[in-house]
């Protein structure tokens, strides 16, 4: 990714695993702080983890993307925490 994303924040959903991850490890190297959001509390914060050691800026966040108030929620921890 050849995007500088310095300053800004990036939410991804099923990001403990597979696809959602790889794109927010790509996200956390070009610079953003990225929440790392899925329904595995500690899947999240292992991924969130791994770009924090790396240097990153990342928070892991239960979130079910079918409950709006699951989102709602979410999306609040993560406006508090960056």
């Amino acid at each position: 990714m050849a995007a500088d994303l310095s300053g800004k924040t990036a939410v991804v959903t099923g990001a403990a695993s597979g696809i959602g991850k790889e794109i927010a490890l790509e996200l956390a190297k070009a610079g953003a702080a990225v929440a790392i959001a899925d329904l595995s509390q500690d899947g999240a914060n292992a991924v969130a983890d791994e770009i924090n050691k790396a240097g990153g800026k990342a928070i892991g966040v239960a979130m079910d993307v079918t409950n709006e108030e699951a989102v709602n929620t979410g999306i609040d921890k993560v406006a508090e925490a960056f």
